[in-house]
């Protein structure tokens, strides 16, 4: 059986000084931030649009986005990893939240200085 403290190092390797416990809170709000901004943009979208069923389509809206839920969900945990660093202040709940919420700002500034090449961005 392999030692725990092996899995803990690892993870202390990965996160930094931060705990667990409060990577994975600080996780949780910004994922809560990041359904948030989902819902939103699903209720902008344009229902007369050609490029858009009439009726939404999960899996149409899953596969229209997909590249982008994969860059935010990725970004996120680098985020809450990297923010002192960063940014030079503490994080916190509300401050996760808001970094969950503003993912798609966040890809659109890698975008702009193209750090993510080839990306259209968002109009």
């Amino acid at each position: 059986m392999m030692n725990l403290s092996i899995f803990t190092d690892v993870a202390h390797a990965i996160i930094g000084v931060m705990s667990i416990v409060v990577f994975l809170s600080y996780w949780f709000w910004a994922i809560i931030g990041f359904i948030i901004n989902l819902l939103v943009d699903i209720m902008k979208r344009e229902k007369g649009s050609i490029n858009s069923p009439v009726k939404l389509s999960f899996k149409y809206w899953i596969e229209d986005n997909g590249i982008r839920l994969l860059i935010s969900f990725l970004l996120i945990p680098i985020a809450l990893v990297f923010f002192n660093t960063f940014i030079g202040t503490d994080l916190n709940n509300l401050t996760a939240f808001f970094l969950g919420f503003s993912s798609d700002y966040l890809i659109e500034i890698l975008k702009r200085k193209a750090i993510i090449p080839g990306m259209p961005t968002k109009k």
